[in-house]
């Protein structure tokens, strides 16, 4: 089944209501949807597209970018979706692995594209101007199988060479079942604050408006949430830890009584802060993954008491995995299967190898790459994989005894342990009573990882490091 029916049956129940709202756009609703959707079909139709065939996707953040989804996977269209700061070589490497047809992009995309060989090779350029303007065709939701690719996402990470990542319309529509029984999606009507496109995806499935605003919005865009009219008011949201310390300096968000934040740790403090402005608020500590969206989830308030009283500065106990997901530990590491899982990644052995492998009964597992420790009330997060424990467990003292997780741990290849402690935040003697056998001490700028925003980039954060102990 086409994941694109899922949207078309809230059209036919919704129209007039509101599916949408962007900051510079506006609302738009469930039927101005289905009428920007029908006039992209008709010109992907004229330029000779059809199912199967890929599309280089980049459209600002508008209604016109759901709209492009939305004619697409009704087309049987793959949306192929590249991040615009990925470096050149990396880029290179992606337009090698796929060969998409057409370009959709607006002016700025333009300019990027100029910039990109593999870009420049594709046959159509079909600008927002022409997509707004063409001749609506009457919707066809193509049949489509489980494994029929809807969306490539190419992500470049902090190192290494970009993961072309499938997410297929089995798969879309497996995400959307997890999200409702493991966060209760369904379960709200109102208007749902929204940074991460997928789950404005998942809202148009439910049949909810999405008031969706860029993770990096400027801070006078979330002064407006709160003068939004009543009807688009935020009764839920899911976020990352920056983005929600950003909201709680900006926006009150009466009316909001269910709260999802994931996608790196969380300090205690973050949380506590929700807690104060939020009493009444149903508050979510989601663990998930890019590829894996959620994993495990529990109440905040319960995560935030149980690692107070282990002694962490961060939210590090996880609750319980989703029911319909099934884990096991393999080498000591953590893998999980389920129907909601990213299949394995395109024309890259490498990581398929690494993160990817296949059971005696053909299903597929993918490595989390996190060290978890089980117990019955649930899952603590202890980690990268790779990261020694003690290493892990020692930066959870530093960043109690500095007040801040503005900091890390590297290990030189004799083994001895350097601090790396945002400038800001250097607390030489706090860091060695916590810590006495580091060998070094640095002051850094302290750098978060450009998607996610709130993990420390280490690779970045040694640039500019001046050493301010040595032992």
């Amino acid at each position: 089944m086409n994941a694109a029916i899922l949207i078309d049956s809230q059209i036919l129940a919704k129209k007039d209501q509101p599916a949408l709202w962007l900051p510079r756009s506006g609302p738009c609703s469930f039927r101005e949807l289905d009428q920007l959707a029908q006039k992209i079909t008709g010109v992907l139709h004229q330029k000779g597209l059809k199912a199967g065939d890929q599309v280089l996707l980049f459209i600002d953040l508008s209604h016109l970018l759901y709209g492009c989804i939305l004619a697409l996977a009704r087309a049987g269209i793959t949306a192929v979706l590249v991040e615009p700061w990925m470096p050149l070589d990396r880029l290179q490497h992606v337009f090698a692995t796929v060969q998409p047809k057409a370009f959709l992009t607006g002016r700025l995309g333009r300019l990027w594209g100029l910039r990109i060989p593999g870009v420049r090779r594709i046959p159509h350029w079909i600008s927002s101007r022409e997509l707004l303007s063409g001749r609506a065709d009457p919707a066809v939701t193509q049949n489509l199988d489980d494994d029929h690719p809807c969306i490539i996402t190419f992500t470049s990470g902090t190192s290494g060479k970009p993961k072309g990542m499938v997410r297929t319309h089995g798969y879309l529509r497996a995400q959307h079942r997890a999200l409702n029984e493991a966060l209760h999606f369904d379960q709200h009507t109102g208007a749902d604050l929204c940074i991460f496109a997928n789950f404005a995806l998942a809202n148009l499935a439910d049949g909810r408006c999405s008031v969706v605003i860029p993770a990096r919005a400027r801070d006078n865009v979330l002064s407006q949430l709160d003068d939004l009219p009543d009807h688009l008011q935020p009764e839920t949201s899911t976020c990352g830890p920056a983005f929600l310390l950003r909201l709680m300096q900006r926006a009150q968000l009466k009316k909001l009584h269910s709260l999802h934040v994931g996608g790196a740790q969380t300090d205690c403090a973050i949380f506590e802060r929700a807690f104060a402005l939020w009493p009444e608020a149903m508050i979510t500590h989601v663990y998930g993954s890019t590829e894996a969206e959620p994993v495990a989830t529990c109440d905040a308030r319960q995560a935030v008491r149980w690692s107070r009283e282990r002694g962490y500065f961060q939210t590090l106990f996880l609750g319980q995995p989703w029911s319909g997901l099934e884990h096991k530990e393999k080498d000591n590491q953590l893998w999980i299967h389920g129907p909601h899982v990213c299949p394995e990644y395109l024309a890259d052995d490498e990581a398929n190898r690494l993160h990817k492998h296949k059971d005696a009964e053909g299903r597929l597992w993918h490595r989390l790459g996190d060290r978890v420790e089980q117990e019955a009330r649930g899952w603590w997060y202890q980690g990268r994989d790779h990261q020694p424990p003690e290493d892990f467990a020692d930066e959870q003292r530093i960043y109690a005894a500095i007040g801040s997780s503005k900091a890390f741990i590297r290990r030189a290849a004799d083994g001895q342990r350097a601090v790396y402690a945002d400038q800001a935040k250097v607390r030489i003697s706090n860091i060695r009573s916590v810590c006495p056998d580091v060998t070094s001490i640095y002051q850094t700028t302290i750098r978060r990882d450009r998607r996610h925003q709130a993990r420390i980039d280490r690779d970045a954060s040694l640039k500019g490091a001046s050493c301010i102990y040595r032992g």
